[in-house]
């Protein structure tokens, strides 16, 4: 038996080793990182056509991923496991919606119908995957991935197939310590977030082409979001991730539309590109809102606590 003993434990320290040199060796760019396509921890996802909004409550003791209308009616439960599950995304023609379940410190990358049928799993091992995305053609999931043994955050970009096969790992982002991202759909080029732990703003955005090069920053703040038109960028500003920003591609005309008495708010653009959702901690609970990309007709739309 101590023989046995030795011997896992002799299995798993070379494991942990070789996955480390795997993980750890320079990595190119694949051509599956499509334009369109974002990165992000996201707390909810808008459907194609704008009618549905699907997000992660913690209303059952542990999250569980909902769907609902736009103005907050016609609410259902999509998942309903013990484990935690988060950061919903649609597929680009609205049939199925990608999320993260953690099971036993690992995180998996599953895939279910958009009524929350016929869950499968795609992602398997000891590594901690999550933030999944479909490339705009639907082909592809992008995902993050903490391999096994790393500490919080030293993550790296991995791509795979819609059925999880063809995994394979992609550095662009990796490489400049991107925590957030987001493709535009006309030309291909990335904007992403970097945080500053020096002087000045906490968090900068940075565009760069699709290939790595002429990395340049165009904005101090957070969280970019495209418009469907590919005119102007959403993003958040302030110390505290509580200001709603909108600027033009270059990161021109820069200006306030909003301020929150929330911290750390997730934004996207609706899809008809005339309005934000966001979702902002107030004194009464968590609430998806939404405004005008003007700064006009605010109103919040669902507790999701």
């Amino acid at each position: 038996m101590g023989l046995l003993i030795l011997a896992i434990g002799m299995l798993f320290t070379f494991a942990g080793f070789f996955f480390s040199l795997l993980y750890d060796f320079p990595l190119r760019f694949t051509g599956h990182y499509e334009k369109g396509s974002v990165l992000s921890p996201s707390p909810f996802t808008l459907s194609p056509d704008g009618k549905t909004v699907v997000f992660t409550s913690p209303s059952t003791g542990h999250g569980d991923i909902y769907s609902m209308a736009m103005d907050g009616s016609h609410i259902q439960q999509l998942t309903s496991k013990p484990e935690y599950e988060a950061n919903p995304c649609y597929s680009p023609d609205g049939r199925s919606i990608l999320f993260t379940r953690e099971t036993s410190n690992c995180g998996h990358i599953w895939i279910m119908n958009a009524d929350g049928s016929n869950q499968r799993q795609l992602t398997f091992g000891l590594d901690y995957d999550e933030s999944p995305i479909f490339t705009p053609n639907g082909d592809h999931i992008l995902f993050r991935r903490t391999p096994w043994g790393k500490g919080f955050g030293q993550y790296l970009l991995f791509t795979m197939s819609a059925e999880g096969t063809e995994i394979q790992p992609s550095s662009a982002l990796s490489a400049v310590s991107a925590e957030y991202a987001v493709i535009s759909p006309k030309d291909g080029s990335v904007y992403y977030t970097i945080r500053n732990y020096g002087q000045g703003p906490y968090s900068q955005i940075w565009q760069m082409r699709p290939d790595g090069t002429n990395k340049h920053k165009i904005a101090d703040g957070n969280l970019p979001s495209i418009s469907p038109d590919n005119s102007q960028i959403a993003f958040l500003g302030g110390r505290e991730d509580n200001e709603l920003w909108v600027m033009r591609m270059d990161g021109s005309n820069q200006r306030q539309i909003y301020t929150s008495k929330s911290t750390k708010i997730f934004i996207s653009c609706t899809p008809n590109g005339r309005g934000l959702l966001f979702l902002e901690r107030l004194q009464n609970g968590k609430f998806i809102s939404r405004i005008d990309i003007n700064g006009s007709s605010y109103h919040e739309i669902y507790n999701i606590l």
